[in-house]
């Protein structure tokens, strides 16, 4: 069973479009944060499971940069590609990337469950970071 197969049984997004919103909330590129959630949305991806996935990945970015002695246990959770993403990204081509972004896609998340369109919370946390310049 290819990777490929497990992101269209189960509504998974690719890695590739976490990682396209990932980098573009590194460099704070807020239309390509915004076109790939409604990427994710034309796809029919599970709005809740690609903005986990991201959270998953935003977390694992900032304990590697900020707690250096998990680092090995943290990228042991990753695929060597993904490994390599979140060394790149923990260092300073993801400056972008800080504990605002995550706390405003966490409470983003808690959000969704209780709005009429899954994407709208994803997209107002996006709009909010670019407001406040995070």
């Amino acid at each position: 069973v290819s990777i490929e197969e497990v992101e269209l049984v189960t509504g998974a997004p690719k890695r590739t479009l976490v990682e396209k919103f990932v980098k573009a909330m590194a460099t704070k590129d807020v239309q390509g944060a915004l076109q790939a959630v409604h990427t994710a949305s034309k796809e029919n991806i599970a709005m809740p499971v690609f903005l986990k996935m991201v959270l998953h990945m935003l977390r694992s970015i900032l304990l590697v940069r900020f707690a250096p002695d998990l680092k090995e246990e943290v990228l042991e959770q990753f695929a060597e590609g993904d490994r390599i993403f979140v060394l790149d990204m923990s260092g300073s081509s993801g400056s972008g990337i800080n504990s605002k972004v995550l706390l405003s896609l966490l409470e983003a998340y808690e959000q969704m469950a209780f709005a009429a369109v899954p994407e709208l919370p994803f997209e107002l946390a996006v709009a909010r970071m670019a407001e406040n310049g995070s």
